[in-house]
């Protein structure tokens, strides 16, 4: 049985931390979903999500109770970030067979990945229950009245997620806890771009000193044909020393190397 989003119904949507929001739930077929947001980039999404699956998979049953109790677990992620190289906001995985897809190994596995930065659609261009609750999710702190009003026109299924997010945003403590969410994601943002910025002034001073390393050495290598040249002019060492502005035991020690 794949995954309907007519499985489950959501009284309300919250995210209750700047970066991330997991959640799990068991609809009335007893098959079990684990729910995320994701506001932040993590290279490492991928192998975290299938772990967080796999959680949610194995304790549905204790050490000795037949495999026979397992259900079907669906992941599904919400992300604020592109995550797949690939166009499309809605990647769907299952477990299937290498040279035929078309053989599924079990329909207990699926992960669902929704990428909220990929979908532009606007209230009038939603074609699915699942564009309107895209929509409801990334633009729920953006909307008018008159844009919830339109939406639940379109999809009288999600009017009950509407109206408990509009209670919610009636509620003074909740606004207070939604005011210091989106500081903590300003003082975020704030942190990366300093640490942006001083990783710049770091690199800039690396290379700076790299520059001047690499002059000095072909400062020394000009030297040094100087000094050959003046040595092979029988000038005396104190006097080659003065010209080149080099010491006279590292220069001794230079001659004696290459020989003159």
């Amino acid at each position: 049985m794949s995954l309907s989003y007519k499985h489950f119904r959501l009284k309300a949507f919250w995210i209750d931390n700047a970066r991330t929001t997991t959640a799990t739930q068991r609809c009335c077929f007893q098959d079990h979903f684990g729910v995320e947001m994701q506001t932040y980039p993590q290279n490492y999404y991928a192998i975290r999500v299938l772990y967080y699956w796999s959680k949610i998979y194995t304790k549905q049953i204790s050490r000795g109770e037949e495999f026979y109790k397992l259900k079907p677990v669906y992941s599904v992620s919400f992300l604020n970030f592109k995550l797949l190289q690939e166009p499309g906001y809605h990647f769907n995985f299952h477990v299937l067979e290498k040279d035929r897809p078309q053989i599924t190994l079990t329909n207990y596995f699926e992960i669902h990945i929704v990428e909220l930065t990929e979908f532009l659609k606007t209230i009038p261009e939603l074609a699915s229950e699942l564009e309107c609750w895209i929509y409801l999710i990334r633009e729920a702190g953006n909307m008018q009245e008159a844009e919830f009003k339109a939406l639940k026109e379109r999809n009288p299924v999600i009017e009950e997620a509407v109206e408990a997010l509009q209670d919610i945003s009636l509620d003074q403590k909740t606004r207070d806890y939604y005011e210091m969410r989106i500081k903590s994601e300003r003082d975020f943002e704030a942190m990366k771009d300093y640490a942006y910025d001083k990783g710049i002034e770091q690199g800039i001073q690396k290379a700076r000193k790299r520059a001047e390393k690499l002059q000095q050495v072909r400062d020394r290598k000009k030297s040094l044909r100087v000094a050959i040249k003046l040595k092979k002019s029988s000038h005396s060492l104190d006097s080659i020393a003065e010209i080149v502005e080099l010491p006279l035991s590292y220069l001794q020690r230079f001659f004696q190397k290459i020989g003159i």
